[in-house]
């Protein structure tokens, strides 16, 4: 089986990566996404996945997650795990990068 690496510090530069809350998946595992998200300005709307809990790894910057309405400080290194059925959304006064880990069926569920 071939190694397949990622580059995070290319990715969080690329061209891809340039519109705000719009995520880039790096790759699978097992049932599991790994996208990589620019964070800036306000998200808007907010998201409840009713079955899965959601993982946020602050990569690069500051960001926050709100989380029931309430603000959950993100920073470099930091984890935040949404449970199954909060509300979530999140926000950066300046550009911040994320990881997000989630089960791959919440994707197939909003594509549907």
């Amino acid at each position: 089986m071939p190694l397949f690496k990622v580059k995070l510090d290319e990715i969080a530069t690329h061209d891809m990566l340039r519109k705000p809350f719009v995520p880039v998946m790096l790759t699978e595992v097992d049932d599991f996404i790994v996208n990589m998200v620019a964070i800036e300005g306000v998200d808007e709307q907010a998201r409840v996945h009713p079955d899965h809990d959601e993982l946020f790894i602050g990569y690069k910057g500051k960001a926050t997650i709100m989380i029931d309405g309430k603000p959950v400080p993100l920073g470099e290194g930091d984890t935040v795990v949404v449970k199954k059925g909060q509300a979530h959304a999140a926000r950066a006064e300046s550009r911040a990068i994320v990881l997000s880990i989630k089960d791959v069926r919440l994707l197939l569920k909003e594509k549907s």
